[in-house]
């Protein structure tokens, strides 16, 4: 099966979710917000918020990937 990911994992439908679907990633507001001062504190130390800021449609998958291990 592939990863699902319930966002609104600590409310109530996430909390039922989480019981039909055990595997499932959950996460909630506190784990996905990212701040406009986050992004202005690290756009230059993270090359895919460098790309997101000023050539989106460059961003690579692989990108992505190193921004969410950097931001965890």
């Amino acid at each position: 099966m592939d990863n699902i990911l319930i966002t609104g994992g600590n409310g109530q439908l996430g909390t039922e979710l989480s019981k039909l679907l055990p595997d499932a990633i959950l996460t909630d507001v506190n784990e996905l917000d990212i701040t406009n001062k986050d992004i202005n504190e690290n756009k230059d130390k993270i090359e895919a918020l460098q790309i997101v800021c000023t050539r989106p449609a460059d961003l690579t998958r692989g990108a992505l990937k190193n921004l969410a291990v950097v931001l965890a």
